[in-house]
């Protein structure tokens, strides 16, 4: 059986589709993650990396957003050694 419980976790979502943010925020919560915090564009989740105190566990990424996109901002987080 496959654990739905993780309270510890942190997750940063990062699309530009506010439905989609919407519905990946709803299933994780429904899973028990505890804490997801979103961001519209790559740009705002930078931001919350850095002024984070505690490093996200897991970074869920669209691919395609206007401005900066979903490869271009894992390029700046490389640049950042985000881990």
């Amino acid at each position: 059986m496959i654990s739905t419980d993780f309270p510890l976790m942190r997750v940063l979502v990062v699309d530009d589709d506010r439905f989609m943010r919407d519905l990946v925020k709803m299933t994780l919560e429904q899973l028990n993650v505890g804490q997801v915090q979103v961001a519209s564009s790559g740009a705002e989740a930078i931001s919350r990396i850095k002024q984070s105190s505690r490093a996200f566990d897991i970074l869920l990424c669209d691919l395609q957003m206007p401005g900066m996109d979903g490869l271009e901002l894992l390029r700046h987080l490389g640049q950042l050694q985000f881990k």
